[in-house]
């Protein structure tokens, strides 16, 4: 086990994303009458659930995490990068 991580926070992101796929085809048919995002549809639910005890608080809070780290990213015009990692570009002129 990965020390300073608890068993529920491993447990809620696991299943978190495990069930991410289908959260975001339902909230996708559901969800998109109301003209808002996926993400920032699970942020809310994610919030709700985090609230909750036991498994069901664990992966809302994982929930809340990953879809705060979308919603921001979109916000920022997606220049905002967690790990601090760029990819150089690179142009090409002419060819062999």
């Amino acid at each position: 086990m990965v020390k300073g991580l608890g068993k529920n926070v491993i447990i809620g992101t696991v299943g978190y994303a495990f069930a991410e796929g289908i959260l975001d085809s339902l909230i996708g048919k559901f969800g998109s009458g109301f003209g808002l995002s996926s993400d920032l549809i699970e942020l809310g639910l994610g919030f709700y659930l985090k609230k909750r005890g036991g498994m069901i608080g664990a992966i809302g809070n994982a929930m809340f995490i990953i879809n705060l780290y979308n919603v921001v990213k979109s916000f920022s015009g997606g220049g905002f990068n967690l790990l601090g990692i760029t990819t150089p570009s690179t142009t090409t002129t002419g060819s062999w």
